[in-house]
């Protein structure tokens, strides 16, 4: 491997050469997936549903404060706790 300055230029090397060695021709399976998820509006939202269902695991429950930036409120009778639910849950 070629040592480079920039850690992008070491990482576009290990790849170059990777893919040398890969048996599989890589821009042909990104083409195939883009290509399977581009045909289809169900494909679509299945992805788009995948994606969604990552960033609602992470945020499952938060937790706001409605109160004015002024008062300091130390009680939490203004603060609402929600949940992300879909549609197909309720």
């Amino acid at each position: 491997m070629l040592l480079e300055n920039c850690y992008s230029h070491i990482l576009h090397n290990s790849v170059k050469y990777a893919r040398c060695e890969l048996t599989i021709d890589v821009e042909q399976v990104l083409l195939s997936i883009y290509s399977h998820f581009s045909r289809s509006a169900k494909q679509q939202s299945v992805l788009l549903f995948d994606q969604v269902k990552a960033i609602i695991d992470t945020q499952n429950t938060t937790t706001t404060n409605n109160c004015n930036d002024d008062e300091e409120d130390d009680d939490n009778e203004h603060s609402t706790t929600y949940k992300i639910v879909r549609i197909d849950q309720l």
